[in-house]
């Protein structure tokens, strides 16, 4: 019966601590993901919000500068 038991108690902790184990690398590999991602993700956030606030923002001051001097030159 001891006989029995023990190579039973060993595929039980065997399992566990594969399982716990299991947990842990998908533990990390989740937060390494996590944070892969959401730096990729902020990156192109980042991007996204340059290109829809900062550019326009740029051209706008761009084209009215250019405006301003254009009717400057027409009215001399």
């Amino acid at each position: 019966m001891d006989k029995h038991l023990f190579p039973e108690a060993v595929l039980v902790a065997l399992f566990s601590s594969v399982s716990s184990a299991e947990t842990a690398l998908t533990t990390y590999l989740g937060a390494w993901l996590g944070d892969t991602l959401g730096g990729i993700l902020g990156w192109l956030g980042g991007g996204a919000l340059a290109m829809t606030v900062l550019f326009p923002a740029l051209n706008a001051l761009i084209d009215r500068g250019s405006h301003h001097h254009s009717t400057d030159r027409s009215e001399q």
